[in-house]
């Protein structure tokens, strides 16, 4: 991994700083109401900083030429939490507005801490009313684990569990899945689908070149996810596009991050075929999945009409 998420020096704190600041001017130019309108700056002034890092609770996210582009503040006990169970806890996450991803590389990366401390989860709060960072979470494989309120401010508790190597496996369908993949997208379409034709569609999508299929596997609960990405040349576009046409996540496994692997596959695959673009539709009734593929650094510039024939 490019960055490094380290342990703050002292004379990084004011550099440290400037990225909340810089945040907060962010948010006043896209609209967004959150640390600029409650007084954060006020509530975490750099005197707070220093002393997190004093504490050695201030963790700074480096890139290759070590410059900071995020920073949080980690710590191993929380009050808006009811338990003391092991976990950490993550506060102030902060990035810098230009650079992104680094959000998802802060949460990995914290996690990778708390997995040598052999510590099972992360947890962080949010604010309720805040749907993007809800979504934004969620997508992470945070769960929603109740309320807390700490004077005017209330927030969601989310914790997400650090799993261990090899408990979930990503590799591309075969022949051989044909049975599994109807089973998983009969259960998310709430209905039987014809299996003949399934059969018969499965196959031609397998042997071609122009479709790529991602299987997400769990050791305990086997298919628990697919990516079905189709790759064509298309001429408004002029160029090969990468075009999302199946994703699909198991219920009983949501919220812990396999969407997110999933496009993160698709990105892959797509850049190895040498596609300039990855496109995604989504139900106009989802705004979760709105949410979820803005969050991945999509933009929404279509709007996608059909239908039926028979």
């Amino acid at each position: 991994m490019a960055e490094k998420l380290e342990v703050a020096k002292k004379e990084e704190v004011g550099k440290i700083f400037s990225l909340y600041e810089d945040r907060v001017r962010w948010m006043d130019r896209n609209g967004i109401q959150q640390w600029n309108t409650d007084d954060y700056l006020l509530i975490y002034p750099l005197e707070y900083f220093g002393q997190m890092q004093e504490e050695g609770k201030l963790y700074a996210l480096k890139d290759p030429y070590g410059t900071i582009v995020g920073a949080v503040v980690l710590t191993r006990e929380d009050s808006r939490w009811d338990d003391d169970a092991p976990a950490v806890y993550l506060h102030n996450h902060v990035t810098d507005p230009g650079v992104r991803g680094m959000g998802q590389v802060i949460i990995e990366q914290a996690g990778e801490i708390a997995a040598a401390e052999n510590i099972p989860c992360l947890r962080l709060d949010c604010a309720r009313d805040n749907a993007f960072l809800n979504v934004y979470y969620d997508s992470l494989g945070f769960e929603d684990c109740g309320i807390c309120e700490d004077g005017p401010y209330v927030g969601i508790r989310r914790q997400k569990k650090i799993r261990k190597e090899g408990e979930l496996t990503f590799r591309r369908a075969g022949e051989q899945d044909m049975q599994a993949v109807y089973e998983l997208i009969c259960r998310m379409e709430g209905r039987d689908l014809p299996l003949s034709s399934f059969s018969e569609i499965y196959q031609k999508q397998v042997e071609s070149g122009t479709f790529a299929m991602v299987l997400c596997e769990s050791q305990d609960q086997g298919l628990v996810g697919l990516l079905n990405l189709r790759m064509e040349y298309f001429l408004h576009h002029v160029r090969k596009v990468a075009r999302v046409e199946e994703l699909l996540v198991h219920s009983l496994v949501r919220s812990q991050g396999i969407g997110t692997q999933l496009l993160q596959k698709a990105e892959e695959i797509a850049r190895e075929n040498q596609c300039t673009e990855l496109v995604a539709a989504a139900n106009i009734r989802r705004q979760d999945a709105f949410l979820f593929y803005t969050h991945f650094g999509m933009e929404k510039d279509h709007v996608r009409f059909s239908k039926m024939l028979e």
